[in-house]
C-alpha cells in the first residue's frame, strides 16, 4: 500500500471530524446530528465509521464469546489508512469497505468521490490513526484479555502524517458503565438485525441479555478503560454522558460550526436545527 498523500491537498484542507467513545457511548447518534446540521448549512460531508473497518471474521470462532471486537487488533487499520490517503489524494474512486455483523464478512463498494468538504469518522478507536504514534497490533491478540496485554510495546510511530492533509477535530464521549450497559440492552431489544448476528442465534431474549451483560465484563468495560479512553489524552472537546447530554452536544456543535465551518452563520438556527434532530434521531 501506498503511504503517500499528494502535496497538492494541503491547500484547503478537508475538514475531519473524528468522533471516539465506548461501544454503547452515542457515536452514532453525533454522527447523525453532525450530518444533519452540515446538510441544513449545505456542507458536503460524508461519515465514515470503524465499525465497517473489521478484519473478516469467522461466526464458528466469535460466536463462543472469546474473540475481543473491541481489540485494536480486530480492525484492519491498512484499510482505514487506505480510505484516508485516497480522500487526500482526492481520488476520483472511492473504495468504500463493509463489514456485514450478521454474516461477518467483509465486501467493497466503488463510489464516485464527491471530494467532500467534511469527513465525520466515529468509532471506538477513530483517533488512531490521526495520532503521531498509533496502535501496534502486531502485539495484539484478540482472543486474549485486555488485562492480560502488556502496556510496553503498544505503540509505533504513524508512517503517515494525516494530520498535514487534513484539519482534524477531535471529540471524546465520555460515558460511566451504566450508560453503556443501557445503551447495549437497548440496542439489542431495538434492533432485529442485532438479534441475527450469530453470537445470539438460537437464544431467547433473557439468554442474549445474560450474553450482552458477560460481554460488557469481560471485553467492553476492560478494553474501554485500557484503550479507548487513551483518547481523552488528545481531545479537542469531551462530552460528559455521551449523546445523552443534549445541551453539551448543542454548544459542542455551535462550536465546531462557528470555529471551523460557517463563521457568519446564525447560531439561534443552528440551535433551532438541533433540537428538531434531537427529537428524530432519539
Amino acid at each position: 500500500m501506498t503511504n503517500r498523500i499528494s502535496t497538492t491537498t494541503s491547500i484547503n484542507k478537508t475538514k475531519v471530524i473524528l468522533i471516539q467513545g465506548a461501544s454503547g457511548s452515542g457515536k452514532s447518534t453525533i454522527t447523525s446530528l453532525l450530518l444533519s446540521l452540515l446538510s441544513y448549512l449545505d456542507i458536503n460531508a460524508v461519515s465514515l465509521s470503524t465499525d465497517n473497518y473489521y478484519l473478516s471474521t469467522d461466526s464458528s470462532v466469535t460466536s463462543n464469546g472469546k474473540y475481543d471486537f473491541d481489540n485494536p487488533a480486530a480492525i484492519d487499520w491498512d484499510a482505514v489508512k487506505k480510505t484516508f490517503i485516497d480522500y487526500g489524494n482526492n481520488s476520483e474512486i472511492i473504495k468504500k469497505r463493509n463489514y456485514s455483523f450478521e454474516t461477518e464478512a467483509v465486501s467493497y463498494t466503488e463510489e464516485v468521490n464527491s471530494k467532500p468538504s467534511v469527513i465525520l469518522f466515529e468509532g471506538i478507536f477513530s483517533f488512531n490513526i490521526f495520532s503521531d504514534q498509533i496502535f501496534d497490533v502486531n502485539n495484539f491478540n484478540c482472543f486474549e484479555l485486555a488485562s492480560k496485554h502488556s502496556d510496553e510495546k503498544m505503540f509505533i510511530s504513524n508512517d503517515v502524517d494525516f494530520n498535514a492533509y487534513f484539519d482534524v477535530t477531535r471529540i471524546y464521549l465520555d460515558v460511566d458503565r451504566e450508560i453503556i450497559e443501557r445503551s447495549r440492552i437497548s440496542r439489542y431489544l431495538n434492533n432485529k438485525s442485532r438479534k441475527s448476528k450469530p453470537q445470539y442465534k438460537g437464544l431467547t431474549d433473557d439468554q442474549a441479555l445474560a450474553s450482552i451483560k458477560e460481554n460488557l465484563e469481560k471485553y467492553v468495560f476492560p478494553s474501554s478503560e485500557k484503550w479507548v479512553s487513551l483518547g481523552k489524552k488528545g481531545a479537542d472537546f469531551i462530552i460528559k454522558k455521551g449523546s445523552f447530554s443534549d445541551e453539551l452536544i448543542k454548544v459542542i456543535c455551535n462550536l465546531i460550526t462557528h470555529l471551523k465551518l460557517k463563521p457568519n452563520v446564525d447560531s439561534k438556527c443552528i440551535s433551532n436545527h438541533l433540537e428538531e434532530s434531537l427529537l428524530k434521531i432519539k
